[in-house]
């Protein structure tokens, strides 16, 4: 089994929202990386992400239902359909939240 070994923080996604040559991305797997719930905060503020179908986030651990809420809260976030979040530490609450969501609509 191959180990990924990219270790993508909460500062590179931050300067990751800040690109704006990235304005029509889709799809981003930020997966088994060292991102937190910050990073999502990041991701849920950047209107460079407003294309966004698919956020690939398994193995984040670090990841919590506090960072769900972020992407929930988010304006720039209403064309997700796709959110992997196996392997992080999200729990009932923030999974309920985020699909009450009136933002998330199409999850």
């Amino acid at each position: 089994m191959a180990e990924n070994f990219s270790f993508i923080t909460d500062v590179a996604v931050g300067h990751l929202c800040q690109c704006m040559n990235i304005k029509g991305l889709k799809e981003i797997n930020l997966a088994d990386n060292s991102i937190t719930d910050e990073g999502l905060l990041k991701i849920s503020k950047a209107n460079v992400m407003s294309k966004l179908e698919e956020i690939i986030l398994y193995g984040n651990s670090d990841i919590s239902s506090e960072g769900l809420i972020y992407l929930g809260e988010s304006s720039f976030l209403k064309n997700l359909k796709k959110l992997d979040l196996h392997d992080t530490s999200i729990c009932d609450k923030g999974l309920s939240y985020l699909l009450k969501s009136e933002n998330c609509t199409n999850l």
